[in-house]
């Protein structure tokens, strides 16, 4: 894994690797050895084809774009945000420390909503061809079959 993140960055890193929580992935906290600290994820083989997850990352990067806060996957050294070790695809994140929302009144709720607004404006101007529609017809009785 370190391997793959030094190779996909073109910087090299510790040690340290430490696994983080995630149900279906493999996510990991590297570091770098200037001391900065990154993400790499790793996505379960099989789940979902690099297409949809370019998608994915094309959409994050849009939403960055249009200054909404989100953390977008790296430019890797290759130019691309996925790379490929042993048939797995992964992407690296830059580490960065966030805060749970509290929703208290109902000026928060109004802060979410245009927070959602704003996302789902930025994912009506492109169409993501190779992703799956969520909806459990098409999302989970596979997966649970």
């Amino acid at each position: 894994m370190l391997n793959a993140v030094e190779a996909a960055l073109g910087i090299p890193m510790t040690g340290l690797a430490s696994p983080l929580p995630s149900y279906i992935n493999r996510v990991y906290e590297v570091q770098s050895v200037d001391g900065e600290r990154f993400i790499p994820k790793f996505y379960r083989p099989g789940r979902w084809s690099r297409a949809a997850l370019q998608d994915e990352h094309d959409f994050v990067l849009e939403c960055t774009d249009a200054e909404i806060p989100v953390i977008a996957p790296l430019i890797l050294a290759d130019g691309h945000t996925i790379n490929e070790s042993d048939g797995i695809f992964f992407t690296v994140f830059p580490k960065r420390y966030g805060r749970q929302l509290e929703i208290n009144s109902d000026d928060d709720w109004l802060r979410v909503g245009r927070l959602m607004g704003r996302v789902h404006a930025v994912g009506s101007q492109n169409e993501a061809h190779s992703r799956t529609d969520i909806h459990p017809a098409n999302s989970t009785a596979e997966h649970i079959e």
